[in-house]
């Protein structure tokens, strides 16, 4: 719009912002403060449901997406190049002892690689994982104390436990330990690849599966695209390489598959029912609608107290006519100077 008197409307625009100054500040403030609120809000819900995820993924004893269970070599090859398989890692279980000291803890010795054992939280403080073509083990503090081991890097230990039903005791030298998590299932005695597969064609297992169809066998913890749809992502990775998960009975092409239940958004997608679901989006209706609320009136005072201000410029004789070219646009003409003209913009 060309109006001649640009600095009368600059002077007045300006003046009338100065004389408002409180009010603006008022409504600047509460705005912030909505926002803040509602922000606030938010991350206090998302940072409670990480807290509960966390202690879940402690009690469960990892935070991978899922497990694909008792695999072949053959199926672990083939099912780690999916596409659908983000990172993967690799565990393979070896034996559990089940004397003295350990009648009353729940401690496995296997092979985990560096990504599995990250997932396990099983991260040394002090040393590293155990090396290949050594006698090497890692371990937790908790296992330590129970064999009367001090956490020294070098110190060697012996351990019986039960492989596939048969009996054996290793001396291991500890390289690497971390601290004990009470909150955390079973503890994990970390050897090498190559020490477990030794001691695997020791007892007759060789490169197979033992009778109990669990020692020696390929598991492979897996994270996939997001955790909303873990189980779903995991049946597709099956079907594309020609494996099923329901009828174990059906022959050598089914594979057991586990879904991390501490990942929130995967179990309330998997198993949401229609009540649910209008709960949540009716709680989220409400919180978009107060903060409406709260915005939309700041600014109807605001106007309420414009309107008022024309009101008396009408009393004193200033004739207002509002020409609406553009939303938010009030043009004030006045019927004895024209240098008093002024547009201000304003929500309505």
């Amino acid at each position: 719009m060309n109006i001649a008197n640009q600095k009368c409307i600059y002077r007045l625009s300006l003046k009338s912002i100065k004389a408002a100054r409180t009010r603006n500040i008022i409504a600047i403030v509460a705005i912030a403060l909505t926002t803040v609120l509602f922000t606030s809000l938010f991350t206090v819900a998302f940072s409670i449901n990480r807290s509960i995820e966390e202690a879940n993924f402690r009690q469960c004893g990892g935070w991978s997406h899922g497990s694909f269970k008792y695999l072949t070599e053959g199926q672990y090859n083939e099912l780690k190049t999916d596409p659908l398989i983000k990172e993967y890692g690799l565990r393979r279980f070896l034996g559990m002892p089940d004397n003295a000291p350990f009648n009353k803890s729940h401690v496995e010795v296997g092979y985990s690689d560096a990504k599995q054992a990250h997932w396990m939280y099983c991260d040394p403080v002090e040393g590293r994982l155990p090396a290949e073509g050594t006698n090497e083990a890692a371990t937790d503090t908790r296992v330590l104390e129970l064999l009367g081991v001090e956490p020294v890097l070098g110190n060697e230990f012996s351990l019986s436990f039960d492989v596939d039903g048969t009996n054996v005791t290793k001396t291991f030298t500890l390289c690497g330990w971390w601290e004990y998590d009470s909150a955390i299932v079973a503890s994990h005695v970390l050897v090498p690849s190559s020490r477990a597969q030794g001691i695997y064609n020791e007892v007759g297992i060789g490169s197979g599966i033992g009778k109990d169809e669990m020692t020696g066998a390929w598991n492979m913890d897996v994270m996939v695209g997001n955790s909303l749809h873990i189980e779903r992502d995991m049946d597709k990775i099956l079907e594309n390489h020609g494996y099923q998960r329901k009828n174990q009975s059906a022959g050598s092409d089914y594979v057991a598959i586990g879904v991390n239940w501490a990942y929130t958004g995967s179990q309330l997608s998997d198993h949401i029912d229609p009540i649910t679901t209008a709960a949540i989006i009716g709680l989220l209706l409400v919180i978009v609608f107060t903060g409406y609320l709260i915005i939309y009136n700041v600014f109807q005072i605001s106007v309420s107290n414009d309107i008022r201000f024309y009101g008396l410029l009408k009393t004193i004789g200033t004739a207002a006519a509002a020409y609406y070219s553009a939303p938010g646009i009030i043009v004030v003409i006045s019927r004895y100077s024209p240098r008093i003209t002024a547009w201000l913009w304003y929500w309505r």
